[in-house]
């Protein structure tokens, strides 16, 4: 049977089914005549090229989306603030099957979906390099407040992992019956949230790393999830389903799930700070992103073309404020501002705390701070805690600094959030851009 018959039979036997597409082709390729996965996969690393570089850097707010445009080769878009779409890098001979932000919220993070599964860095200018190899087909990741990489990952075995990107290497914090289609770490408890397809069919749990368990939130969504992210504003945790009836949901930390709209076709979801919401779409070698307000009205919708599909989508520098160390009693844990190519080095930054992450506090520059006016909020706000270093202080040229918190005896167990903003004369309220809030557990 020749490749060219199976690679058909592939695209109508398997395209619109539910399972995802990155999973069906990974399943495909160790059929089809010539190829074997070990040997496969050390080639596809010889023959990783970054061709095709965008005009110019990513910047701030763009989107970023990737996939596949043939059988193996692999894409990341870049979607600007004017809808113009460039190729930011191309991939020779293996796919991308998710995309997010790397904890110094310039560079990005993808993972190729063909063994041995590189993990990637790609900079603003399209450049790239391979982190580590992992043992596993990564359907989605999110970063933590402990600076560490959280992946959702199965192909033949499910699998939560914990990813240092600084000492790369990789830690099984739960091993999952069934297959993970999509988590995310939830901004209210710091658990980890995930869909998988089996044992039990299109569930979506909760797993506590602290004290190692699994609750199931919700016994059958109906359909599988391809996508999950945490909403800033309302602590819920946004949700998308494929298939031609295809849904943004939103859920609770409880469990609770409503249907906010329909989306034919939905692969991946974010909420942006200004509270709307971009939601990617793929049918057949067509896909859409399209810009929601939070009833689900359509803004706008930017159109392209890919092959095999879009799986994975991001918005650059969507988390300005960052976490990294450890947060046991005695240790330092570092805030880490990040504001790459929006213009705020050598401007004045401010980050305070609270106890709460609602109600939001709405901003004269139309924007939220979510974070709740109690008396952590005040007094971080007047610096009279002796444990809150530098969260007031001018940004360095590039826009960084870095705060800290010397973490006491005695507040093991409790959850701080911070969050903050960049100050800018000319701004309303002289307020430049509000941070996104981080929820941190001290252990």
């Amino acid at each position: 049977m020749g490749l060219g018959f199976q690679y058909n039979a592939f695209c109508r036997n398997f395209l619109f089914e539910e399972r995802t597409l990155f999973q069906k082709v990974h399943d495909f390729l160790p059929g089809v005549r010539g190829f074997r996965r070990v040997p496969l996969g050390m080639i596809l690393i010889a023959l990783l090229v970054a061709a095709g570089a965008g005009e110019a850097q990513v910047k701030p707010g763009d989107v970023l989306i990737a996939g596949a445009d043939t059988l193996l080769d692999g894409y990341l878009l870049r979607v600007d603030s004017s809808d113009r779409i460039s190729t930011l890098v191309k991939f020779k001979s293996f796919f991308l099957t998710t995309v997010d932000m790397d904890l110094d919220n310039r560079n990005i993070l993808s993972a190729a979906g063909v063994s041995p599964y590189p993990l990637l860095r790609i900079a603003p200018d399209g450049s790239s390099s391979t982190i580590l190899y992992l043992a596993e087909l990564i359907h989605q990741f999110a970063p933590d407040s402990s600076g560490d990489l959280i992946a959702f990952s199965g192909s033949t075995r499910g699998e939560l992992l914990r990813v240092d990107l600084k000492k790369p290497g990789t830690t099984t914090l739960h091993g999952t019956p069934g297959v993970p289609t999509a988590g995310t770490v939830d901004l209210e408890s710091g658990a980890l949230v995930y869909g998988r397809r089996s044992p039990t069919p299109r569930s979506v749990f909760r797993y506590e790393p602290v004290i190692r368990t699994e609750t199931t939130l919700v016994a059958d969504l109906g359909v599988a999830p391809t996508s999950m992210t945490p909403d800033p504003g309302t602590g819920e945790v946004f949700i998308t389903q494929s298939g031609a009836s295809g849904r943004v949901l939103g859920m609770t930390a409880t469990g609770s799930v409503t249907t906010l709209f329909q989306v034919p076709y939905a692969r991946s979801i974010r909420a942006a700070q200004d509270g709307t919401l971009r939601v990617l779409a793929q049918h057949g070698s067509f896909g859409n992103l399209t810009h929601y307000d939070r009833s689900g009205k359509p803004l706008k919708t930017v159109r392209f073309t890919s092959l095999l599909g879009s799986y994975g989508m991001e918005i650059y520098a969507s988390r300005p404020l960052t976490g990294h160390g450890s947060t046991r009693a005695g240790s330092t844990y570092s805030l880490h501002i990040d504001l790459p190519g929006t213009g705020a080095g050598g401007k004045a930054y401010i980050v305070v705390a609270s106890t709460q992450p609602r109600p939001p506090l709405a901003m004269p520059n139309g924007e939220n701070l979510y974070l709740m006016l109690d008396h952590l909020f005040l007094f971080s706000l007047l610096g009279t805690i002796p444990w809150f270093q530098n969260f007031q202080g001018i940004l360095d040229s590039k826009g960084s600094a870095v705060a800290t918190v010397k973490v006491p005896q005695g507040v093991s167990g409790a959850r701080i959030y911070f969050s903050g903003a960049y100050l800018d004369p000319q701004a309303p309220g002289a307020i430049g851009k509000i941070f996104n809030t981080l929820g941190v557990t001290f252990e």
